[in-house]
């Protein structure tokens, strides 16, 4: 049977309503893929081992705060939390060092059902009294607190919301997604109501808040179709571009991440001056790379991602005044985790 057209967006307003949608199934969502952390030890333990090197760092000249805050954005079902927590607690054991103690982990998640899966984890229960979970979105992060001493995230920058350009004949255009459904595939609400259509469109158009009482378990079955429009380039963005790549590629998609550089600029204001960034995810660090992942420059089943732009990340960074940036591929961070080709290591120190 053809499909139907619901809406059409920009992919940033598509990827916004598309995973907002289908992170509302909470831990279901493992069933489509895994990510890095979740499959196994390996990341991240060499997280917690680096960390607590940093903590051993700090001890020893007299900078550590008594109160050891972490964040974590986007935690998933809670596994690479209570992996990390483990290897911590370990390393104190041996090392006689009881910075376990001191912890407060914070495991934010803009999805409540996400939250609940990790609160429902059988691995976490032994550091329950050590955990908060809290509902926000990693675009524009408040908290009554700051003083973090490391931030967390992993494959989380590849779900926020990112403009695709592209520059043809000299003229810019964005990318922008039709979403199709099947006409026998239903809309339905959470409460078990149908929900029409032209409603659904209406308020994924608008960014709705009422789009957290939809079942979200129908985008399994949405098909992309592709199309661009003429667009204006922010232009700080197409300055970054441009001088990350030495010009603005003809012809070439390329991401940009005002979503992940929001969520940069606003953990600027929250970290400890000791404090630090780790972020773990798939994207490209040269043109020669972006070249290379044209063809998947987004992806889907799953969540609806697009390749992170690491060099524009970098640049966002540095302007927002982080004082050290650095990028390294996943397997050298850690050598023993799965190898992931385009995985990538970014950290940013304030």
């Amino acid at each position: 049977m053809m499909e139907t057209k619901l809406l059409e967006l920009p992919f940033q307003d598509a990827q916004r309503v598309f995973n907002r949608l289908y992170y509302q199934r909470g831990g279901k969502h493992a069933r489509d893929f895994q990510t890095s952390a979740s499959s196994g030890t390996a990341l991240p333990f060499a997280e917690a081992e680096n960390f607590h090197s940093h903590l051993s760092q700090l001890a020893s000249s007299s900078s550590l705060p008594y109160s050891i805050r972490i964040l974590e954005l986007g935690p998933g079902n809670g596994s690479s939390a209570a992996r990390f927590l483990n290897r911590l607690l370990a390393l104190d054991k041996k090392s006689g060092t009881n910075f376990y103690p001191r912890i407060e982990y914070i495991l934010a998640d803009f999805s409540y059902q996400m939250l609940d899966s990790a609160r429902e984890n059988k691995l976490l229960r032994r550091h329950m009294k050590k955990l908060t979970f809290t509902q926000c979105d990693a675009e524009s992060l408040r908290f009554s607190e700051g003083d973090f001493l490391l931030v967390r995230a992993n494959e989380l920058l590849d779900d926020l919301p990112t403009q695709i350009l592209t520059r043809d004949g000299g003229r810019f255009f964005e990318v922008r997604l039709a979403l199709h459904l099947d006409p026998k595939t239903p809309i339905t609400r959470k409460n078990g109501s149908h929900l029409p259509r032209r409603e659904f469109a209406r308020l994924a158009s608008h960014g709705s808040r009422e789009l957290s009482q939809i079942d979200g378990k129908f985008v399994k079955h949405l098909s992309l179709e592709v199309s661009r429009k003429p667009a204006h380039p922010d232009i700080t963005a197409a300055f970054f571009i441009m001088d990350a790549f030495k010009d603005f590629p003809e012809n070439a998609l390329i991401p940009v991440p005002f979503a992940a550089s929001s969520a940069i600029l606003s953990l600027k204001s929250l970290l400890h001056p000791k404090g630090r960034i780790d972020f773990f995810d798939y994207g490209f660090n040269s043109l020669q790379e972006l070249e290379e992942v044209q063809s998947a420059i987004f992806r889907t089943p799953g969540a609806l991602a697009a390749f992170v732009n690491f060099p524009y990340l970098i640049r966002a960074a540095k302007l927002a005044g982080f004082s050290n940036t650095m990028i390294e591929p996943q397997q050298k961070f850690a050598p023993k985790a799965r190898k992931l080709e385009h995985g990538y290591h970014l950290r940013i120190e304030r």
